[in-house]
């Protein structure tokens, strides 16, 4: 727009024009609002399963084997145990009483030679009867070691099936406990490691639905900012119109004023 000079003379005859042109209104400039994004996601700690104890399975206790108890060694009969023996007793006493009986009825019962008779047959027969005694405590003494033996290898054998059969017990029960122990292990970390996922899941899930909020409420504020400075600008620039065109107005106006005295003057002059 050309710079405005007035006319002297129409300024003398209105008076000075004190009203300045109003001035272009200074629009700041526009600000864009600052985003802070979230602070980065936090990748998860890697998983780290439980480690695996395997029940310690205890030996067996040494089976104690009932010790043989050794025999006492057999003792052969003496003469007194073979003159207490009934059966001796009794042979010795038919073969003196039927040479007393021969003597007698021979009549020579208390002479010398049938007391001899009688003698040696005493003497012959506790030495055949010896061997028949010796023999018998043999084999009673053979039969009862043998019986008790016997026992002893019964007990033996009974003791060693318990035994064995405690021990396969324990074994079977130790196989099945670590079995549990084990299915227990696998339950408990499987269900950690479920747990742990679906745990990471949900905090990804959560991180990434606070950013999105996060930036949406950014967007509508950017928006809003932006909307209000272009309503702040308008209003500027309707506010520096609406004062130049009452500049204008005021100034045309004293123009006016001016030269309707400056024709009233001039009129008066050429009349």
């Amino acid at each position: 727009m050309a710079k405005f000079t007035p006319n002297p003379n129409i300024r003398g005859l209105a008076g000075t024009f004190d009203y300045s042109a109003p001035t272009t209104p200074a629009i700041p400039q526009y600000g864009q609002p600052s985003y802070t994004p979230s602070a980065p996601y936090q990748a998860p700690t890697p998983y780290s399963a439980n480690t695996y104890t395997s029940p310690y399975y205890q030996a067996p206790t040494e089976f104690g084997r009932p010790e043989y108890q050794q025999a006492t060694p057999f003792a052969s009969p003496t003469a007194g145990d073979m003159q207490q023996d009934p059966s001796y007793q009794f042979r010795l006493n038919q073969g003196q009483q039927a040479l007393e009986r021969s003597g007698a009825a021979r009549g020579v019962t208390n002479t010398g030679g049938n007391l001899k008779d009688i003698l040696d047959y005493g003497q012959n027969a506790a030495s055949q009867e010896y061997g028949n005694i010796y023999n018998r405590n043999l084999t009673n003494y053979n039969t009862n070691e043998q019986n008790r033996y016997n026992t002893y290898a019964m007990n033996y054998g009974n003791a060693a099936n318990a035994y064995n059969m405690n021990e396969q017990n324990r074994s079977n029960a130790f196989g099945t406990n670590a079995g549990n122990a084990f299915q227990a292990y696998s339950a408990n970390e499987l269900g950690r490691s479920n747990a742990y996922g679906v745990n990471e899941a949900s905090r990804q899930n959560a991180y990434n639905t606070n950013e999105a909020n996060a930036q949406n409420a950014y967007a509508t504020n950017a928006n809003a900012n932006q909307m209000q400075y272009q309503t702040n600008a308008n209003q500027a620039q309707q506010d520096y119109n609406n004062q130049f065109n009452s500049w204008v107005q005021s100034y045309n106006q004293w123009r006016q004023t001016g030269a309707d005295r400056f024709n009233e003057q001039y009129a008066v002059a050429t009349a």
